[in-house]
């Protein structure tokens, strides 16, 4: 055996000191790796029961000389403080939180001993170390930054762990800080915009087609009348949402296919957790790969994925509602406003010369509504449904080659399996390129 983890033992020090240095234990293994924390409650119920201390729980700082003395003496056997564990009374960090997980994973994968480029822990004294949580990587490492940032999740080794951008949040992009427009959106709304307004001015006449009256029954009244009609975080969720109809979204099911037959080619090589540590900007697919990674079996891991897409689906749907109810409200509001207007034009029927200028203006209030539904919230309903129907299907290709990869099919059957879904001619050039 070459490496030995001991990952929060509910073990008596004593025993463990005896098994170690009496025994000999550790020179029978590589290394013996003990991960501690202090603040593990659930050990520190276990001590106060058993009157011993637990060596899950004793810390660098805390203990005697005498209690960290023996297993000093054995200069295989390391002592790792993972410091500010979080969890359940602090006692399963090891399995929940990402970078003591891969710190455990790449250990056990490449017996790498603690201060190697590969596991940059802090040496606090003789064989004792300790982990940080937010560990930034080797400084040596000159494509990573220093420190953990709020897109990605640093492992031990420097490597991106979690995602940076997901696409079925409505918030995909190439890298951090960085997202691409969707130019058929900018394009088509001020193209259409412009032709309007174009028109309206062909005869060199502007100000007639304006009209405070129509803005404010149109748009103020129709703005309560929509936020009326459904519940606040949804209404105020939609004005966030419609942002997302000028950013191009990373839907590529070709990319996507490249990318599932790389994770079969680990997965067969080295085994489901050999995917630690992959960099996964999806967070649908890096949630996917996770569950393998964490042991699920597949009908576990395709029900949770498609629970997933049917809460995405229920959340776009209610957002979208409300750019429908503007459609259905925008031109109701505006025959409000040309009745309105027709009411006070009827008002002066005694002088002839205000009815043709009362009628131009009742009539705004429909063209207004009309512009509305049409040139504004129509078109950004029916985006944000489109975007939510190809987001659908890149989750959906992403359960099927997570599904093949559980069953350690060939990174070409993964491949070939999401091709299918993809246009004839993308789908020659990806496999021809296999």
């Amino acid at each position: 055996m070459r490496t030995l983890v001991l990952a929060a033992p509910d073990l008596d020090f004593g025993f463990v000191e005896q098994r170690l240095a009496a025994v000999g234990m550790a020179a029978s293994v590589g290394q013996v790796d003990i991960y501690l924390n202090r603040r593990d409650g659930a050990l520190g119920v276990a001590q106060a029961i058993t009157t011993g201390t637990r060596i899950g729980r004793i810390s660098p700082e805390d203990p005697s000389e005498t209690q960290w003395r023996r297993p000093e003496t054995a200069s295989n056997v390391h002592m790792i403080d993972v410091e500010g564990a979080p969890g359940r009374l602090g006692h399963v960090y090891v399995r929940d939180n990402p970078a003591v997980r891969s710190e455990v994973i790449l250990t056990m994968r490449t017996n790498a001993i603690p201060g190697s480029a590969d596991r940059p822990l802090e040496r606090v004294r003789g064989n004792c170390w300790r982990l940080h949580l937010k560990n930034p990587g080797p400084a040596s490492s000159a494509s990573h930054p220093s420190t953990a940032t709020a897109d990605r999740t640093w492992t031990p080794a420097g490597r991106v762990l979690h995602v940076r951008h997901g696409t079925c949040t409505h918030s995909s992009g190439p890298s951090p800080g960085v997202w691409k427009m969707d130019f058929a959106t900018v394009i088509g709304f001020v193209g259409g915009i412009a032709a309007i307004l174009a028109t309206m001015a062909m005869d060199g006449v502007f100000l007639p087609f304006l009209s405070l009256h129509a803005t404010v029954i149109v748009f103020v009244g129709g703005f309560f009348a929509v936020m009326y009609s459904t519940p606040m975080d949804v209404f105020l969720g939609s004005l966030k949402a419609a942002g997302t109809a000028f950013k191009k979204h990373d839907t590529d099911i070709g990319k996507l296919a490249t990318q599932m037959s790389e994770f079969a080619t680990v997965a067969r090589k080295d085994g489901l957790m050999a995917l630690e540590g992959q960099d996964i900007r999806n967070k649908f697919v890096a949630r996917g790969v996770q569950m393998l990674i964490d042991g699920a079996d597949e009908p576990t891991m395709v029900k949770l994925l498609h629970d997933d897409i049917a809460a995405m689906k229920a959340r776009h749907e209610a957002k979208q509602a409300v750019f429908k109810a503007w459609v259905e409200l925008g031109p109701a509001y505006g025959m409000i406003g040309t009745l309105l207007g027709l009411v006070v034009m009827m008002g002066n029927m005694s002088d002839p010369t205000l009815i043709g200028k009362g009628m131009a203006t009742a009539l705004l209030g429909t063209l207004y509504g009309a512009v509305a539904a049409n040139a504004f919230f129509g078109p950004l309903a029916a985006k944000l449904k489109n975007n939510t129907t190809r987001e659908v299907a890149y989750c959906e290709a992403a359960i099927e080659g997570l599904k093949r990869i559980v069953r350690s099919q060939s990174p070409r059957l993964v491949l070939d399996a999401l091709a299918v879904r993809i246009p004839a001619a993308a789908r020659a050039s990806l496999q021809a390129a296999a």
